[in-house]
């Protein structure tokens, strides 16, 4: 089963046209209720590790790079955790 993916970096102004496809509506209120839906996307979408890997990366600011020394993994490990 293939899985659709949502970028993380869909919080700006300049994507309105989202908002209709989300069913988000296109008020002020737009960016807040796409971070309420992609938080719950990742609360019961994403593994543990995955959400471990987003929460450092998109939350913490923490590089690509420091995740893969701080789980002794290889960087592109943690790329392709990321994007999946």
């Amino acid at each position: 089963m293939r899985r659709s993916t949502v970028s993380l970096n869909l919080f700006s102004d300049s994507t309105p046209w989202l908002a209709d496809g989300f069913g988000l509506g296109r008020d002020a209120k737009f960016s807040e209720n796409l971070k309420t839906l992609i938080r719950k996307i990742i609360l019961t979408e994403l593994t543990p590790l995955q959400r471990e890997m987003v929460s450092m990366y998109y939350y913490q600011g923490i590089s690509m790079t420091d995740i893969a020394k701080n789980r002794n993994v290889n960087k592109s490990s943690v790329s392709r955790t990321l994007k999946s």
